[in-house]
């Protein structure tokens, strides 16, 4: 009996420890089972942090032109509807050069990635759009090509952009440049000559360097007091002509007439002057005073307004040109007009302050009118005129009236051009610079800081000295800018990616823009030079960030708050809902949110609005097209960018994880009992030994008495 129970009891303990060892084990994999779902939940939310707005085309094609597939910029970048539309089209119908995607094909057979491509594209309604494209090629197990993915960025706006600039610049330095007429800007401060066009320099015959360095002082024969009083009436803007005896560099004296205004260049005020030689002017007018006989007949061929007065502002007498251009009659002369009509009411105080010191012999030159036409039509005049006197007595005045309402405009158009194209040119955030024979000969202060260096440092140098030995294609420095400065001197404009070098040796990227240019003194290529280090660096973020969130598996929204309708969705939201990129850009957030009602949805979306929390994570169900409903766990956040407000969901389907959630539950219940009934068992095992215990060890007590009382008989035997 012993035996039996011994060993009944040695086979309930070993099974206690089995299942003991069963229970422990279930807990381990429990655990490792909860870790896996952990480890997945954080490999989602990852991918959440790399959410950015994709900007690129992205595309996949066969060698033969096929598209294969594609991203939803790539579709609208070539304005079309979808993607099932493109696939209809084979691929190189997309290239306005037929013949360049085969010269890709060759390149990439051997180079396997291409980098920084200039292509032009064709949309569906035929527009031509700039890209720069980036080609990799997908090579099968025997390493040939037999697909190609592509990425494009469109730079039409920026490529137009830049051509407008340099038209732009180009136009207003030809309008001074070239224009006929003699210019000149001046410091009213010192009198110091600071630009002058080319007009001017023939005129004074002197070198631009050499006028630049003058003062008008050297060339006005007034005196300083002179110069320096009528320079200060002309920049508080009391008069902005005068007539000046100037010296030219042969020391001839040549009358002119001077008409200055004031502008600002980089906040410094400065005089810009247009000068008319009126030598051959002087000539005629001392030529009608001396013959009474040709005076008629000059003054009707000269094609200015010429008129006389008597000493109460009475016309007595104008030629045909004058009655051109006030609309009076011969008869009106002789009915009696007095020349005061001929002002605006808000000048004529003016004029009556010429004719009372022209009167008294004094003469301030020609002076500027708001006239009247004799229908009321305005216009402006400079009347030029001189005082007669007879017998010292003052008897009226005679001159000409000069219309330049037309000058006036052309004046103030030229004068903006010219503001406009230095201010452009000094103030432009790229550098700007011009070659000649492939040296740079002038820059603006933009360059300077670019390149780090000093003017002095960088004119009369090449563009290889500010370069790397080789460029990123692999070609020499020297050699491709001698081609692409070749190609835009014959009339090819160049925009291409340039790596450059600052003074101290460091390299930095840009992108370069050449442009032929002729001037007076020979050809020249205008570059812009724009740094693009830092975007390269975005560039490169932006594509690898894109690529992600295109490719995540996690549905991306971003969607309006009041409306709540899409803006965008990524390709997981329209591949797990089953509509088309079109179509959800139709639907709104609840649309696919069975559980939610409007109020219900604004109630949970107002803290994001309202800035009481950041992000909102929220569980609920996703409606497919087919009206199949999925499990999703959303994360919600509020963005507001520059002028404008979105929602940006990203929702994960969470179905498998709530499958496994509940299988686990299951499973956790199905141990928790099965555990529940073996330690019923064992704990009744338990009892049941315990009783067997009792029985042993009351038997052997009993049988310890009975060994004593034995003991004790036979010893009383012995003493008997």
């Amino acid at each position: 009996m012993n035996l039996f129970e011994n060993s009944r009891k040695k086979k309930l303990t070993e099974e206690i420890r089995k299942l003991e060892a069963e229970k422990a084990l279930l807990a381990k994999e429990n655990q490792e089972l909860k870790a896996t779902v952990d480890s997945i939940e954080q490999s989602r939310n990852n991918y959440l942090n790399f959410f950015q707005k994709n900007i690129s085309g992205v595309y996949r094609t066969s060698l033969d032109g096929q598209l294969l597939d594609c991203n939803d910029a790539f579709i609208k970048m070539l304005a079309y509807e979808n993607i099932d539309e493109l696939k209809g089209i084979v691929n190189t119908k997309l290239y306005q050069n037929k013949e360049l995607r085969l010269q890709l094909i060759q390149k990439l057979e051997t180079e396997q990635t291409l980098v920084n491509v200039e292509i032009d594209l064709i949309q569906k309604d035929g527009s031509i759009i700039h890209c720069i494209e980036n080609l990799v090629g997908i090579f099968d197990e025997d390493s040939q090509l037999h697909q190609i993915q592509g990425y494009l960025l469109n730079r039409t706006e920026e490529r137009k952009t830049l051509n407008k600039l340099s038209e732009s610049e180009q136009r207003y330095r030809q309008m001074f440049e070239s224009n006929q007429a003699i210019k000149l800007i001046i410091d009213p401060e010192s009198g110091k000559i600071i630009e002058a066009n080319n007009a001017a320099l023939k005129f004074y015959g002197y070198s631009k360097k050499l006028i630049t360095s003058m003062f008008i002082s050297e060339i006005n024969q007034a005196s300083d007091e002179e110069i320096q009083e009528e320079m200060a009436r002309a920049k508080e803007e009391n008069r902005n002509h005068f007539y000046f005896k100037h010296k030219t560099s042969t020391n001839e004296i040549r009358n002119v007439e001077v008409y200055s205004g004031p502008i600002y260049l980089n906040n410094q005020p400065l005089l810009y002057s247009i000068i008319h030689d009126i030598s051959n002017r002087s000539q005629i007018e001392q030529a009608l005073q001396e013959s009474d006989e040709r005076y008629e007949e000059l003054v009707k061929m000269l094609p200015e307004a010429v008129f006389e007065t008597d000493s109460h502002l009475n016309i007595t007498f104008v030629n045909e040109r004058t009655l051109e251009m006030t609309n009076y009659t011969t008869d009106d002369v002789k009915l009696g007009l007095n020349g005061i009509n001929l002002i605006a009411p808000e000048d004529r105080t003016k004029a009556l302050r010429f004719f009372s010191d022209r009167s008294n012999g004094i003469d301030k030159g020609p002076t500027e009118y708001q006239a009247v036409k004799k229908d009321g039509t305005p216009f402006r005049i400079v009347i030029n005129a001189s005082s007669i006197f007879k017998d010292d007595v003052f008897c009226g005045l005679r001159g000409i009236i000069i219309d330049v309402t037309e000058r006036k405009l052309n004046e103030a158009k030229r004068i903006e051009s010219e503001e406009k194209y230095r201010s452009l040119y000094t103030s432009a955030n790229d550098a700007i610079f011009l070659m000649q024979d492939g040296i740079f000969k002038s820059c603006n202060p933009k360059t300077l800081e670019i390149y780090q260096c000093k003017k002095s440092e960088i004119l009369e140098h090449s563009p290889a000295e500010f370069s790397p030995e080789f460029q990123p294609c692999g070609n020499l420095s020297s050699e491709l800018s001698k081609e692409k400065i070749s190609l835009a001197i014959n009339g090819e404009p160049q925009f291409f990616e340039w790596v450059h070098l600052h003074k101290n040796g460091t390299p930095f990227n840009a992108e370069v823009s050449l442009n032929r240019l002729v001037l007076r003194n020979g050809v020249y290529v205008q570059a812009i030079v724009r740094e693009i280090t830092t975007r390269k660096k975005n560039e490169e973020k932006i594509k690898r960030f894109s690529t992600i969130l295109e490719d995540s598996l996690n549905e991306i929204y971003l969607f309006e708050p009041d409306t709540l309708f899409f803006k965008q969705a990524n390709h997981a939201a329209q591949i797990n809902l089953g509509y088309t990129n079109d179509e959800l850009l139709k639907m709104c957030a609840l649309d696919i949110k069975p559980l939610f009602t409007p109020t219900s949805f604004n109630e949970l979306i107002m803290p994001l609005i309202n800035g009481s929390k950041n992000k909102i994570v929220f569980e609920t169900l996703h409606r497919r097209k087919d009206q199949t409903e999925y499990e999703v766990e959303v994360h919600l956040q509020y963005f507001k960018y520059q002028h404008e407000s979105l929602f940006a969901a990203i929702a994960l389907d969470i179905s498998e994880r709530k499958s496994a959630e509940k299988n686990l539950k299951e499973h956790q219940s199905h141990l928790e009992e099965l555990v529940k009934e073996r330690t019923s068992k064992i704990e009744n095992q338990y009892k049941e030994l315990q009783r067997y215990n009792g029985i042993f060890e009351g038997r052997e007590f009993r049988i310890k008495e009975l060994r004593d009382k034995v003991k004790e008989l036979e010893d009383r035997l012995k003493k008997n």
